[in-house]
């Protein structure tokens, strides 16, 4: 049985964000590009997910929720994470 044309996108943009955060464990990036390196890590992470589990397929639903992923990474690193 194939899967169908979503699922594949969704595995596809989960495994682009394994990937790069895996390169840059193993590249020993500095702290601050790993910073910038999770805007694209964390939203292509949730959208695989949230494909492929919450949203059920529905690629609509997956982009929404990687956008507030992306929002509140964003609320997170500018209000809370130079706090700390």
């Amino acid at each position: 049985m194939k899967p169908s044309g979503s699922k594949v996108i969704f595995m596809v943009a989960a495994g682009i964000a394994v990937v790069a955060a895996i390169a840059a464990v193993v590249l020993d990036i500095s702290e601050t590009s790993m910073v910038a390196l999770s805007y694209l890590i964390v939203p292509l992470l949730v959208f695989g997910v949230a494909g492929l589990s919450v949203a059920k397929g529905n690629i609509k639903g997956a982009l929404a929720l990687a956008g507030v992923a992306l929002m509140a990474l964003f609320v997170f690193l500018v209000a809370i994470f130079p706090m700390l």
